[in-house]
């Protein structure tokens, strides 16, 4: 009997078919769960750095903008004094540590 006629054999195959299947799923699976986990790292990664530099570029927009702002307190025009006293609440919200 040959292979192809034997239902044993057949049988045997078809095992080991679906035990390879199965193998190949759970392998799968696991490699689709470790790119994601090693993505979400990579992501979070590169979203802390975005944030920290936002940050500092926020902090040293304050720095630079500060003497302006105070400068400007003391200016003749009222809206101009009303948009630099916004923008030094602005700064002491964001930077208190600069004021």
């Amino acid at each position: 009997m040959t292979a192809k006629s034997n239902p044993v054999k057949n049988s045997r195959i078809s095992f080991s078919q679906k035990k390879l299947d199965e193998e190949l799923q759970k392998t799968y699976t696991l490699q689709m769960k470790w790119i994601q986990e090693e993505s979400n790292i990579q992501l979070n990664h590169i979203i802390d750095q975005f944030t920290q530099k936002s940050a500092e570029r926020i902090e040293n927009l304050s720095i630079n903008l500060l003497p302006y702002f105070k400068e400007q307190l003391n200016s003749d025009n009222a809206q101009i004094r009303e948009l630099a006293a916004r923008g030094l609440e602005e700064i002491k919200k964001n930077s208190p540590h600069l004021v």
